[in-house]
């Protein structure tokens, strides 16, 4: 997957990946945009676009700013919706049971087994010869949260073909796209935002999975709240508090013994609940403004759950402050996990109390861009796939990198560093604190979570991270194990071709094996972990990368230091897949 900005909810990061930029034309013109986005410095950021004289290029970076505000909504949503927390404890359980892993490893003839799940199983287990008693507890607790997140798509076929669903995953994405949306003719001015808008649509069904919100509206007879020079703006002063409401699920084993739970334990299930009182009932959702929607939820949420969307928040919150008390009584808890969870639970309550005092600073598109946007502050770190050679900047802590020697940072090369100056702006800042102990969580704690869940097969910014974590493993005596079904990310490598000359504006590139010209559209996209596959395709990729006259040695430092996807022509494509080494490598990692 290509992957230029993302916030990472098993950090809570916000994540850059630098290599992509740099690549594309006036790259660093992006960086710009993104500080200046990020800050909130709004006049900075009119001034940076607007002396991009390269139209498309500024459609980009209009697109591009735009993109930042839609991934600081997630951080937000993350911290105050009960499903966002629901996700983020499932982490943090992981985290808390980091050592007692590795202890069960050690008994366990030093072998780990990814994801956890696999200890499940009864056919690997005996196939594998994978004890049953360990690690059962929490590889239970990741299975009872992933079909609970599994249960919560509802497909439906989307107007423009394909199968979309609004679970969770669905409605967090909404919310972040309408106010993505929103905020961009109040922030950039409507000609910018018009141009960011033109640039999105170029990037075609990606956009299912944010814009089945506006059928939704439709449907509830939301029309357009203004149109301004053939310009239509949608009002989504009912669409944003409804999905909040539906996304207060019911956790903590609450639906087993709380009364009026039904439908109550999941996005999908509340969402449909409440959109059937509201249809209903005949009102015109357009007509109420962003206070009354939210009354109006929330009165449909008493009705049927007994308690009002703020309540169910307040009573996961309530119930959430004993998860942090067992994390802080066991002995076995990094301490990171323990001041990282206070610092989220801490961070959360006041943001609670901002929904219950101020609701228009979460839901009112204005309000929300001028006093709320600015102050929300996730820690960024900056990606660099292809690795760059030296100590990392001054300014920068590192996060991902190989040194031959930890003392001495000339001979080696970083993957990922976060800036020192953080926060930005101060109180009052919607920020973690503990930066430290976040960024530890982060090298460390984080990719083994990405591992225990999923395997390889987690979409993540670079492969490094969870290299690291089997390497960190392995100098302790530990094999990791991963299930076949989990040891790569899937990929369509023709669309992601497709997508990286959108996302580079470039109409040609270069063959990495051949060397020759690919013009669009022709070519495939292969992922890293394609040459990770097998030895053969690693000594493939590093004859590749070995210049002339050069020893082995030089090809094979390049082949651990880059991790960047490779171009290859329809020719080279043809001509290796009659390699049965080659053909392994996809249908271990095509979709």
């Amino acid at each position: 997957m290509i992957t230029v900005l993302a916030l990472d909810p098993t950090s809570l990061t916000l994540n850059v990946e630098l290599s992509f930029l740099a690549a594309t034309s006036n790259g660093e013109g992006l960086l710009e945009v993104f500080q200046h986005a990020y800050d909130g410095n709004i006049e900075a950021l009119q001034q940076s676009l607007r002396g991009i004289e390269e139209q498309s290029f500024r459609a980009r970076a209009a697109h591009f700013a735009t993109c930042v505000w839609h991934e600081k909504r997630h951080f937000l949503d993350f911290l105050l919706t009960n499903y966002g927390a629901l996700r983020i404890r499932q982490y943090f359980a992981i985290y808390d049971d980091y050592y007692r892993i590795i202890a069960g490893a050690r008994q366990n003839g030093n072998v780990l087994w990814a994801p956890l799940t696999v200890y499940l199983d009864e056919i690997h287990r005996e196939l594998k010869g994978i004890p049953l008693a360990w690690p059962k507890g929490v590889a239970e607790m990741i299975s009872a949260s992933s079909r609970l997140f599994s249960n919560d798509q509802e497909p439906v076929q989307g107007s423009a073909g394909g199968s979309i669903d609004f679970g969770g995953e669905a409605q967090f994405e909404a919310l972040a796209w309408i106010f993505q949306v929103g905020v961009s003719p109040i922030l950039l001015g409507q000609d910018l935002a018009i141009a960011a808008q033109q640039d999105l649509t170029l990037f075609g069904s990606e956009q299912l999975r944010y814009r089945w919100v506006e059928h939704l509206a439709r449907s509830l007879g939301i029309v357009p709240k203004a149109v301004d020079d053939e310009v239509a703006f949608m009002d989504i002063s009912f669409i944003a508090p409804l999905l909040y409401a539906s996304l207060q699920v019911r956790a903590f084993g609450q639906t087993k013994d709380t009364p009026q739970s039904l439908r109550s334990s999941t996005p999908s299930a509340r969402l449909s609940q409440i959109i059937h009182d509201v249809r209903q009932s005949g009102l015109k959702c357009g007509d109420l403004n962003v206070i009354e929607s939210w009354d109006l939820v929330n009165a449909i949420c008493s009705k049927h759950w007994g308690r009002t969307a703020l309540e169910e928040i307040r009573e996961d919150y309530a119930r959430e402050a004993l998860f942090l008390e067992q994390l802080n009584e066991s002995e076995f808890t990094p301490s990171q996990a323990k001041s990282c969870f206070a610092d989220y639970h801490r961070l959360r309550g006041r943001l609670i109390q901002t929904l219950s005092d101020t609701p228009q600073l979460i839901f009112d598109p204005a309000s929300f861009a001028s006093d709320l946007l600015p102050q929300l502050q996730p820690i960024p770190i900056l990606f660099n796939a292809g690795g760059r050679d030296g100590n990392v900047p001054e300014g920068f802590d590192l996060v991902h990198g190989y040194y031959d020697n930890d003392q001495d940072h000339s001979t080696g090369w970083w993957w990922a560093n976060s800036p020192k100056t953080w926060p930005v702006k101060t109180e009052p800042s919607v920020a973690l604190s503990e930066r430290e102990d976040w960024l530890t969580i982060a090298r460390d704690l984080a990719p083994m979570a990405k591992m225990m869940l999923n395997g390889r097969a987690h979409r993540t910014m670079i492969g490094p991270e969870l290299l690291s974590f089997e390497e960190r493993l392995s100098a302790i005596g530990i094999e990791l194990r991963v299930d076949a079904q989990f040891a790569y990310p899937r990929e369509d490598p023709i669309d992601q071709m497709a997508t990286y000359y959108i996302l580079s504006g470039k109409s040609s590139l270069i063959c990495d094996f051949c060397r020759r010209e690919i013009k669009k559209p022709e070519g495939r996209f292969l992922q890293p972990w394609f040459f990770r596959h097998s030895d053969i395709l690693g000594q493939v990729a590093i004859a590749a990368l070995t210049p002339p006259g050069a020893s082995e040695d030089v090809g094979q430092r390049k082949f651990w230091k880059d991790w960047t996807a490779w171009a290859c022509c329809n020719s080279c494509f043809e001509s290796l897949s009659q390699d049965s080494a080659f053909q392994a490598a996809c249908d271990a990692t095509f979709v």
